[in-house]
């Protein structure tokens, strides 16, 4: 699959307007937005990807969320896991959007049923649009941005049916899967009888699956119960299995909530992991994060912005030894970042230990340089006053 188009940035310009007073206006960036081309599908497909806070400035790596009917949800499942990351209930994470060609073709199974096939004479496209997706649009990410392994199916309607389709057929294309209003009436309730005959080996049991329903009428409801019961019926007890019911949303306007309830879902069996507030030291961030890769089945390294706010932290309660290992830890794990090195410096400097404080604040500002970080001045203006004090003997 081939890139088409060159990224273009999705931004919304924010100002405040105040009587004789003029602000310029800076823009919040939401995305990127290109356009592939498939061979599998013989057509472009537009995609959006938004980026998790710190992307551009780190080098860390990340899981990835795909989401299906992308223009209509990108937007809510951005802040969604922008917010659960920032709060310690899930991992940052790349959000992709999948646009829209024909959506009943790519979304749709093959139905059994002569009356639906007449009805939806597009559908059934299903199995092509899956290998666009896992052969095509999954190694362009996997290319082009910096990913960990994890990934996340995310659909609704005809893509929640879609979702289960890849979960009960191929569970192996994502670690996990978020099937919201599911279509499940779709072929004589093919899905609900599948899920009725999967074994406790089965591999979607390996992974995490979350179902959500609001009040959808005697056409949604009963088969999503039936699936339901289906599953925890055949499921073994350590299925990261998430059931979302919602009386007071109905099929439009429930998936704000519901991929917020998903995305806690799957995230959940790292339980109080994240909780960073808790680690004391260098080696027990490292151990909590052995964990939570252990749990999600795919390597996961904090962020250089959480390790941060770790150290300070620390420093700022009077532990400047162990926020020395914290900030030392960072810098390791993200060499080419020039914040770990100045905010290494000031622990130092703190420690009294100044000329490996200048040390660090002339490698941070060396290096701000090089990379053009915004935060360039600070950097230089801690190296030049540490070096002066050194001078001065002060």
């Amino acid at each position: 699959m081939r890139r088409l188009a060159s990224t273009i940035v999705l931004a919304v310009c924010l100002y405040s307007v105040a009587p004789a007073v003029a602000q310029e206006a800076t823009p919040l960036v939401i995305g990127e937005s290109t356009v592939v081309q498939s061979e599998i599908l013989g057509e472009q497909r537009p995609i959006v990807v938004g980026l998790p806070a710190g992307y551009e400035a780190g080098s860390g790596s990340y899981p990835v969320v795909y989401v299906l009917d992308g223009p209509g949800h990108i937007h809510h499942t951005t802040g969604s896991i922008g917010h659960l990351a920032q709060n310690g209930r899930a991992l940052p994470a790349i959000v992709v959007g999948i646009g829209n060609t024909d959506r009943t073709r790519d979304l749709t199974p093959r139905s059994d049923l002569d009356e639906e096939r007449a009805r939806f004479p597009t559908g059934g496209g299903a199995e092509n649009f899956r290998r666009f997706l896992v052969d095509e649009l999954r190694p362009f990410i996997d290319e082009h941005y910096r990913t960990n392994g994890g990934s996340i199916l995310i659909g609704h309607s005809f893509g929640a049916l879609f979702a289960i389709d890849t979960a009960i057929h191929e569970p192996e294309s994502f670690n996990g899967y978020v099937a919201i209003s599911p279509s499940l009436w779709w072929s004589g309730e093919k899905y609900v009888k599948a899920a009725d005959e999967l074994k406790a080996d089965h591999p979607l049991f390996s992974g995490a699956l979350y179902v959500a329903m609001g009040t959808e009428g005697p056409t949604m409801n009963p088969p999503f119960e039936r699936f339901v019961e289906a599953i925890e019926r055949n499921a073994p007890s350590d299925f990261v299995f998430g059931v979302g019911r919602f009386p007071d949303e109905d099929h439009g306007s429930i998936p704000l909530r519901a991929t917020i309830a998903g995305l806690k879902s799957y995230f959940a069996r790292i339980g109080d992991a994240l909780d960073m507030r808790q680690v004391a030291d260098a080696s027990e961030l490292e151990r909590r994060y052995a964990q939570i890769s252990e749990s999600m089945g795919f390597e996961v390294q904090p962020s250089e912005q959480a390790v941060n706010q770790l150290g300070y932290r620390l420093l700022q309660g009077g532990q400047a030894e162990r926020a020395q290992g914290i900030f030392a830890w960072n810098a390791k794990t993200y060499p080419q970042s020039a914040n770990v090195y100045d905010s290494l410096g000031e622990c130092l400097e703190n420690l009294g230990k100044r000329e490996d404080a200048l040390a660090n604040y002339t490698k941070a500002a060396e290096l701000g340089a090089r990379i053009g970080d915004p935060n360039l001045p600070v950097y230089r203006a801690n190296a030049e006053r540490m070096e002066k004090s050194l001078k001065a003997g002060g």
